[in-house]
């Protein structure tokens, strides 16, 4: 009888270990999940210069996420990317720019570098998209899916380009 009551005992003493494991598993995810948003919202804070845009551009972005397959994070790091060099991360720019990220199997943040490399000159990240781009003078041959198109050699006309292709080609 007293082998079967330290057997119960121990069973008890088992469970009562695993449910406190998943406890503290729970607790650490909330934490870090805590964590993850307020750095997220710094960020915005950081780039938005507020509290309340960061909050209100955080409430943008995770309804963007929600209907998109990219994930918050993936959204306020290219969001923020963008907005740190100056480039377009309006909410119609970010609808364009994941709609090319869905359509080549990229990240959020792919996209925002490409732009950023792009913006720079440097339009290597742009080819994995399958963009060509050749340069002539200040001007820039621009070729996707068979169509040409010269555009200027500058940061506002390749963004003005490659958000007219996620707005009609990757719609």
């Amino acid at each position: 009888r007293l082998a079967g009551m330290v057997g119960a005992t121990g069973m008890v003493a088992a469970g009562a270990a695993v449910a406190a494991a998943a406890v503290i598993g729970v607790g650490v995810a909330m934490y870090s999940a805590t964590s993850s948003v307020q750095l997220m919202k710094a960020n915005l804070t950081t780039l938005l210069g507020s509290q309340a845009a960061a909050a209100q551009q955080f409430d943008s972005l995770a309804a963007f996420a929600a209907k998109t397959p990219f994930s918050i994070e993936q959204s306020v790091e290219a969001y923020t990317k963008l907005g740190m060099l100056n480039l377009d991360n309006s909410s119609a720019s970010m609808t364009a720019y994941g709609n090319i990220a869905a359509a080549t199997g990229k990240s959020m943040t792919q996209i925002a570098e490409a732009m950023a490399d792009g913006a720079m000159g440097d339009m290597a990240r742009l080819g994995e998209l399958n963009v060509k781009a050749r340069q002539e003078g200040d001007k820039l041959r621009v070729s996707f899916g068979g169509v040409t198109k010269t555009i200027g050699n500058n940061s506002k006309e390749i963004q003005a380009y490659m958000k007219e292709l996620g707005e009609t080609n990757f719609a």
